[in-house]
């Protein structure tokens, strides 16, 4: 028995020592060394957000994003259904998803790229979104299990990353507009220049949309961050107050 679970751990000593050496082989270093500079953190180069991720000049409230607030090209039943609701209540969102963290309000996030996938880790940290480019393909319709970030996987073309998603669960985007479950996500994602980043996203929904949504986001290297600070949502310390962000005292002042 002993000569067997000696065996049995010689296996895998040699087993984990194979895989960390693949992930060292020079074909891989070459692969890191091919890959863009995308080192860091971003934010949308529109707005500007402080240090807690809420904008910098809190009176001012957000303005209009191109996702959260737009009108997408809805087919006439989903247009009159968008047309239909009413204004939404003052709250608070605690769940955000994709394409949501591209362009909210709370879209800072740090990039990491690897070979085999590249991540979003968004300041509301809800999940982070795995973009796979290592060659698989999307789970078989069986085996895919929707999602409020989708199921990405995407492939090199020169220093741009195309990213295809699908399996996003039916669901809003912003306050009022929506997208189903049928929802296909194409982007072409790119330096503009170093400290620039623009995300090429192209939308088709065969149940919601009367034809193709095409969106440009660009965002700008944050050169003074050093490290994101989570949005603590359930310990709202900004409540909204008459349309407009407040600073509330923590629980202990």
């Amino acid at each position: 028995m002993r000569c067997r679970v000696g065996l049995v751990l010689v296996a895998t000593l040699l087993a984990t020592a194979t895989v960390q050496a693949d992930q060292n082989s020079r074909a891989r270093v070459r692969a890191f060394a091919a890959l863009p500079d995308w080192t860091g953190y971003w934010e949308q180069d529109y707005l500007q957000l402080g240090v807690s991720g809420e904008p910098a000049t809190l009176d001012q409230g957000y303005g209009a994003t191109k996702l959260w607030f737009a009108d997408p090209p809805y087919n006439a039943k989903w247009e009159a259904r968008y047309r239909a609701r009413p204004a939404p209540a003052n709250h608070t969102y605690c769940v955000w998803g994709f394409p949501t963290i591209m362009d909210s309000p709370y879209s800072q996030f740090e990039l990491v790229v690897t070979p085999e996938q590249t991540l979003f880790i968004p300041v509301v940290l809800t999940a982070i979104r795995q973009i796979f480019t290592d060659g698989r393909s999307h789970p078989a319709a069986d085996d895919l299990l929707p999602s409020i970030m989708g199921d990405s996987i995407g492939h090199w073309e020169g220093d741009t990353l195309v990213i295809d998603t699908i399996g996003r669960t039916a669901g809003p985007i912003g306050d009022l507009n929506d997208l189903s479950d049928q929802a296909h996500f194409i982007e072409r994602l790119r330096l503009l220049s170093h400290d620039r980043l623009q995300d090429e996203l192209t939308i088709e929904d065969p149940v919601a949309l009367a034809r193709p949504w095409k969106v440009t986001l660009t965002y700008k290297r944050m050169k003074t961050m050093d490290r994101l600070v989570p949005i603590d949502c359930q310990n709202d310390r900004n409540p909204i107050v008459n349309g407009k962000f407040t600073i509330a005292p923590a629980p202990h002042e």
